[in-house]
């Protein structure tokens, strides 16, 4: 993984648990729960709880998490959405080819080249001299 201070911004919605947790944390958020819903613990979110380990957070950052969404002492059920386009970025930042990305992303390399084509990160075939 490269210096996660060069990848593109995460998806609006998704840019405070980034704060909160970080960028390789929310990665592995996305990477293991995207596509579904997820129990947010309001008081007993730790490092020692499943989501904590799974994410591999510590104290401070399961606190900022728990802050960001608990509006009581109850827990909080937050949709995960996939961001796959964003997902993509981050993957051919780290090197990844169009073939580890669609496998990651369950997408085909087709739809790898349009989602990074769309954020202008595809190069061109180099003309040969004639």
């Amino acid at each position: 993984m490269t210096d996660t201070s060069l990848y593109p911004p995460p998806p609006g919605p998704l840019q405070g648990i980034a704060a909160a947790i970080g960028v390789a944390a929310l990665l592995r958020l996305l990477e293991q729960r995207g596509g579904t819903v997820v129990y947010v613990p309001g008081r007993s979110l730790s490092p020692n709880s499943g989501l904590g380990k799974e994410l591999g957070l510590d104290d401070e950052a399961c606190e900022r998490l728990r802050g960001l969404l608990s509006s009581d002492t109850a827990g909080e059920r937050v949709k995960i959405p996939l961001a796959r386009a964003w997902r993509a970025r981050v993957y051919r930042l780290d090197g990844l080819s169009y073939t580890q990305i669609a496998l990651r992303l369950g997408v085909t390399e087709r739809a790898v080249w349009g989602i990074l084509s769309a954020a202008d990160m595809t190069h061109n075939q180099l003309a040969l001299p004639l």
